[in-house]
């Protein structure tokens, strides 16, 4: 697709998430997105698809539990967060991430460095800053996807 085109995740979702899956891996079992994080909508209309597709295994016949704790593509975790948003005239995103290519890198100079104690006016207490500096990288951004323009 084209960058801005809007598709529907009901149609072509699982068939846009194996392609991208399989183009960011190296081959089977190799170099794979190990973490999926998406919009709440965009979660639940993969929810949604899971139903027909499930195999179910419990060690606990007695309860009957319809509701799902967590859900996964390709044997990788598949997570939301309220901080991503999207609508249906705008798209909703999926992120495939290979954590194996990300890393913080800590400042030499600011790796939790404390400044002079200082007491406060009126207060009894010592005080200092402490600060630390550093940036997460990626090193394989190639290894790395983002699917937008999903429609639930």
């Amino acid at each position: 697709k084209a960058a801005g085109d809007l598709y529907s995740f009901a149609a072509n979702g699982l068939n846009y998430l194996r392609t991208g899956y399989n183009i960011v891996s190296t081959g089977p079992s190799t170099n794979n997105p190990d973490f999926h994080l998406t919009t709440r909508q965009l979660y639940e209309a993969y929810h949604a698809q899971a139903g027909p597709h499930l195999q179910l295994m419990r060690n606990d016949l007695k309860a009957g539990d319809l509701g799902f704790t967590g859900l996964s593509f390709m044997g990788v975790p598949v997570v939301w967060d309220a901080g991503l948003t999207g609508t249906n005239t705008a798209g909703h995103k999926w992120y495939m991430f290979n954590m194996k290519f990300w890393e913080m890198i800590t400042h030499t100079d600011w790796n939790f460095k404390r400044g002079p104690f200082q007491e406060p006016v009126n207060q009894t207490v010592l005080s200092a800053k402490v600060v630390w500096q550093g940036n997460v990288i990626c090193r394989n951004p190639v290894r790395q996807l983002v699917i937008e323009g999903f429609t639930v």
